[in-house]
Protein backbone atom coordinates (compact mmCIF):
# COMPACT_ATOMS: atom_id res chain seq x y z
CA UNK A 1 0.00 0.00 0.00
CA UNK A 2 3.20 2.31 0.78
CA UNK A 3 3.88 1.91 -2.43
CA UNK A 4 0.77 2.54 -4.22
CA UNK A 5 0.31 5.91 -2.28
CA UNK A 6 3.82 7.24 -3.13
CA UNK A 7 3.55 6.74 -6.75
CA UNK A 8 0.52 9.18 -6.91
CA UNK A 9 3.82 11.84 -6.57
CA UNK A 10 6.00 10.56 -9.06
CA UNK A 11 5.71 14.04 -11.12
CA UNK A 12 6.46 16.51 -8.30
CA UNK A 13 8.52 14.23 -5.24
CA UNK A 14 9.24 15.41 -2.03
CA UNK A 15 12.06 14.65 0.51
CA UNK A 16 9.43 12.87 1.90
CA UNK A 17 8.53 11.18 -1.07
CA UNK A 18 11.97 9.76 -1.29
CA UNK A 19 12.05 8.86 2.14
CA UNK A 20 8.80 6.58 1.33
CA UNK A 21 10.91 5.78 -1.54
CA UNK A 22 13.78 4.22 0.11
CA UNK A 23 11.96 2.12 2.78
CA UNK A 24 10.12 0.37 -0.16
CA UNK A 25 13.42 -0.35 -1.65
CA UNK A 26 14.48 -1.57 1.67
CA UNK A 27 11.44 -3.66 2.41
CA UNK A 28 11.82 -5.56 -0.90
CA UNK A 29 15.54 -6.03 -0.77
CA UNK A 30 14.67 -7.30 3.03
CA UNK A 31 12.13 -9.78 1.26
CA UNK A 32 13.71 -11.30 -1.34
CA UNK A 33 13.59 -14.69 -0.60
CA UNK A 34 9.63 -14.47 -0.46
CA UNK A 35 7.35 -16.78 -2.36
CA UNK A 36 3.58 -17.42 -2.93
CA UNK A 37 3.64 -20.80 -1.99
CA UNK A 38 0.65 -24.04 -2.64
CA UNK A 39 -0.22 -26.82 -1.34
CA UNK A 40 -2.54 -29.62 -2.39
CA UNK A 41 -4.78 -29.36 0.18
CA UNK A 42 -8.34 -28.79 -0.95
CA UNK A 43 -8.92 -25.87 0.21
CA UNK A 44 -11.87 -24.04 -1.26
CA UNK A 45 -11.69 -20.39 -3.03
CA UNK A 46 -12.40 -18.10 -0.28
CA UNK A 47 -11.88 -14.28 -0.05
CA UNK A 48 -11.37 -11.38 2.06
CA UNK A 49 -11.98 -7.82 1.49
CA UNK A 50 -11.86 -4.50 3.36
CA UNK A 51 -11.69 -0.96 3.32
CA UNK A 52 -9.81 1.93 4.86
CA UNK A 53 -12.52 5.30 4.26
CA UNK A 54 -11.55 8.45 3.39
CA UNK A 55 -7.68 7.42 3.11
CA UNK A 56 -6.59 10.00 0.41
CA UNK A 57 -6.42 13.18 2.33
CA UNK A 58 -6.41 15.33 -1.22
CA UNK A 59 -10.01 13.59 -2.34
CA UNK A 60 -11.24 11.60 0.75
CA UNK A 61 -11.35 8.83 -1.54
CA UNK A 62 -11.14 5.41 0.23
CA UNK A 63 -8.65 2.71 -0.15
CA UNK A 64 -10.54 -0.72 -0.90
CA UNK A 65 -8.33 -4.37 -0.91
CA UNK A 66 -9.47 -8.20 -1.47
CA UNK A 67 -7.68 -11.20 -2.00
CA UNK A 68 -8.81 -14.85 -3.34
CA UNK A 69 -7.17 -17.71 -1.70
CA UNK A 70 -7.32 -21.08 -3.01
CA UNK A 71 -5.13 -24.12 -1.58
CA UNK A 72 -3.98 -21.65 1.03
CA UNK A 73 -2.19 -19.55 -1.32
CA UNK A 74 -3.37 -15.83 -3.46
CA UNK A 75 -4.49 -16.46 -6.71
CA UNK A 76 -5.81 -12.64 -6.80
CA UNK A 77 -6.02 -9.82 -5.00
CA UNK A 78 -6.72 -6.14 -6.09
CA UNK A 79 -5.50 -2.90 -4.26
CA UNK A 80 -6.77 0.23 -5.42
CA UNK A 81 -8.97 4.02 -4.48
CA UNK A 82 -12.47 3.54 -4.97
CA UNK A 83 -13.97 5.50 -7.92
CA UNK A 84 -16.51 7.40 -5.33
CA UNK A 85 -16.16 8.87 -2.66
CA UNK A 86 -17.98 7.05 0.55
CA UNK A 87 -19.83 8.73 3.18
CA UNK A 88 -19.28 6.43 5.88
CA UNK A 89 -17.14 3.35 6.84
CA UNK A 90 -19.83 1.18 6.41
CA UNK A 91 -20.35 2.49 2.70
CA UNK A 92 -16.50 2.00 1.89
CA UNK A 93 -16.82 -1.46 3.26
CA UNK A 94 -19.98 -2.31 1.01
CA UNK A 95 -18.24 -1.05 -2.36
CA UNK A 96 -15.63 -2.94 -1.33
CA UNK A 97 -17.99 -6.07 -0.95
CA UNK A 98 -19.25 -5.82 -4.08
CA UNK A 99 -15.86 -5.19 -6.03
CA UNK A 100 -14.66 -8.46 -4.55
CA UNK A 101 -18.37 -10.29 -5.62
CA UNK A 102 -17.31 -9.55 -9.34
CA UNK A 103 -14.08 -11.12 -9.10
CA UNK A 104 -15.39 -14.24 -7.47
CA UNK A 105 -18.06 -14.50 -9.60
CA UNK A 106 -14.84 -14.74 -12.67
CA UNK A 107 -12.83 -16.16 -10.41
CA UNK A 108 -15.22 -19.35 -9.91
CA UNK A 109 -16.64 -18.90 -13.86
CA UNK A 110 -12.21 -19.43 -14.22
CA UNK A 111 -11.71 -22.48 -12.05
CA UNK A 112 -15.23 -24.08 -13.73
CA UNK A 113 -13.43 -23.50 -17.29
CA UNK A 114 -10.46 -25.39 -15.74
CA UNK A 115 -12.67 -28.51 -14.62
CA UNK A 116 -12.45 -27.63 -10.93
CA UNK A 117 -16.42 -26.04 -10.33
CA UNK A 118 -17.38 -24.62 -7.27
CA UNK A 119 -19.92 -26.81 -5.17
CA UNK A 120 -21.74 -24.16 -3.19
CA UNK A 121 -21.02 -20.66 -2.51
CA UNK A 122 -17.73 -19.01 -2.56
CA UNK A 123 -17.41 -17.29 1.09
CA UNK A 124 -16.31 -13.73 1.61
CA UNK A 125 -14.96 -12.82 4.78
CA UNK A 126 -15.60 -9.02 5.98
CA UNK A 127 -14.65 -7.31 9.50
CA UNK A 128 -17.87 -5.25 8.75
CA UNK A 129 -21.09 -6.03 10.29
CA UNK A 130 -22.88 -2.97 8.60
CA UNK A 131 -21.69 -3.56 5.55
CA UNK A 132 -22.43 -7.15 5.52
CA UNK A 133 -25.92 -6.54 7.29
CA UNK A 134 -26.42 -3.92 3.96
CA UNK A 135 -25.62 -6.58 1.44
CA UNK A 136 -28.49 -9.16 3.31
CA UNK A 137 -30.76 -6.53 3.35
CA UNK A 138 -33.29 -6.43 0.06
CA UNK A 139 -34.97 -3.13 0.62
CA UNK A 140 -33.35 0.67 0.52
CA UNK A 141 -32.35 2.51 3.35
CA UNK A 142 -31.69 5.79 4.51
CA UNK A 143 -28.09 5.10 4.02
CA UNK A 144 -28.14 2.85 0.80
CA UNK A 145 -30.62 4.78 -1.40
CA UNK A 146 -28.13 7.23 -2.27
CA UNK A 147 -25.58 4.08 -3.25
CA UNK A 148 -24.81 3.75 -7.16
CA UNK A 149 -26.93 0.72 -8.32
CA UNK A 150 -23.78 -1.27 -9.54
CA UNK A 151 -22.56 -1.44 -6.19
CA UNK A 152 -25.42 -3.40 -5.46
CA UNK A 153 -24.59 -6.14 -7.45
CA UNK A 154 -23.21 -7.91 -3.70
CA UNK A 155 -26.93 -8.43 -3.06
CA UNK A 156 -27.51 -10.51 -6.17
CA UNK A 157 -25.03 -12.38 -5.45
CA UNK A 158 -26.18 -13.00 -1.83
CA UNK A 159 -29.44 -13.79 -2.76
CA UNK A 160 -28.40 -15.85 -5.66
CA UNK A 161 -25.73 -17.90 -2.86
CA UNK A 162 -22.86 -17.32 -5.70
CA UNK A 163 -20.73 -15.48 -2.05
CA UNK A 164 -21.60 -16.10 1.55
CA UNK A 165 -20.51 -13.41 3.71
CA UNK A 166 -18.87 -14.16 6.92
CA UNK A 167 -17.68 -11.73 9.47
CA UNK A 168 -13.87 -12.21 10.17
CA UNK A 169 -12.66 -9.48 13.42
CA UNK A 170 -10.65 -6.72 12.38
CA UNK A 171 -7.51 -8.28 13.86
CA UNK A 172 -7.71 -11.73 11.76
CA UNK A 173 -8.26 -9.59 8.57
CA UNK A 174 -5.66 -10.65 6.32
CA UNK A 175 -6.93 -8.07 3.53
CA UNK A 176 -5.54 -5.42 5.43
CA UNK A 177 -2.17 -5.11 4.32
CA UNK A 178 -4.28 -3.95 1.22
CA UNK A 179 -5.21 -1.16 2.46
CA UNK A 180 -3.35 0.15 4.97
CA UNK A 181 0.21 0.63 6.31
CA UNK A 182 0.45 -2.15 9.04
CA UNK A 183 2.86 -2.91 12.01
CA UNK A 184 5.24 -5.39 11.69
CA UNK A 185 3.31 -8.36 13.83
CA UNK A 186 0.12 -7.68 12.07
CA UNK A 187 2.17 -7.25 8.96
CA UNK A 188 3.61 -10.69 8.85
CA UNK A 189 0.56 -12.47 9.82
CA UNK A 190 -1.11 -11.02 6.66
CA UNK A 191 1.36 -11.92 4.26
CA UNK A 192 1.40 -15.54 6.02
CA UNK A 193 -2.28 -15.96 5.90
CA UNK A 194 -1.81 -15.08 2.01
CA UNK A 195 0.77 -17.55 1.76
CA UNK A 196 3.59 -15.84 1.33
CA UNK A 197 6.69 -17.86 2.90
CA UNK A 198 10.37 -16.84 2.94
CA UNK A 199 12.22 -19.90 1.38
CA UNK A 200 16.05 -20.73 0.78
Amino acid sequence: ITATLAAQFCQDPRKQHYTAAMQIIRYLNSTKNFKLTFRKNGLPLVGYVDANWATDINDRKSQLGFCFLLAGGTISWESRKQRVVATSSAESEYIALAEAAKEAYYLRYLLAELGYASDGSTTIYSDSQSAQHMAKFKGHHSRTKHIDYKYHFIRQAVEEDVVRIEYKSTNEMTADVLTKPLARIKHTFCISSMGVQETI
